[in-house]
This record gives structure tokens, sequence and C-alpha cells, in this order.
């Protein structure tokens, strides 16, 4: 028992009075036993409100004006001719969508 701290060792590494944790006899900084007045990130989702954020997605969200995959081309002014014509297809289509609302 010869390599055991002696008790004023432990007593002086937890607090200088002796007590073992000091912080017990702090007061909280809430009123535990008032309510709060309010709760944040507790209200649950109900289905109706994802459909209703993926349909305001798709009208906010950008959309490619060509299709998805790969392409290759020769040159840049073929890959740019290419681009525009697909931008000003996408442009027509969405206008005459337009027009036909509108009437």
């Amino acid at each position: 028992m010869a390599d055991a701290d002696p008790p004023s060792a432990r007593v002086a590494l937890a607090a200088k009075d002796g007590r073992a944790y000091p912080h017990r006899d702090m007061k909280p900084v809430v009123n535990l036993e008032e309510t709060p007045g309010k709760v944040v990130g507790r209200d649950s989702a109900r289905p109706d409100d994802y459909d209703r954020l993926i349909e305001s997605g798709k009208g906010i969200l950008p959309r490619l004006p060509y299709p998805k995959g790969v392409y290759r081309f020769r040159t840049h002014e073929e890959a740019d001719a290419w681009t525009e014509h697909h931008i000003l297809q996408a442009a027509l289509t969405k206008a005459r969508a337009r027009q036909s609302e509108a009437t």
C-alpha cells in the first residue's frame, strides 16, 4: 500500500475546501419550474406539406434546356451552336406554353 496517495493529496486535487464537487451548490440559470413559452423544431410535417414542397421546387429549380448525357463535338463552335439551338428550342416551348395558358 505504499504506492497509494495519502488522503490529503486526493482532497487537494478535488477542491481547496475539501468538497469533491464544488459545482454542486450552483443555482440553475433557467427557472426549472417554469414552462418555456416557445419550443422550436417540434412541429411534425404532414404528407401534404411534402407534396406542396415538391410542387414549388419544380417551379424554382433550374432545368437544363438540353437532354442529359455526354456529348462530343469536334469544335467549340459546334458545341456552342448545339447549346444555342437547344436553349432557343426550350425558350420557344416555354413561350408557347404561356400563350396557351393565357388563352
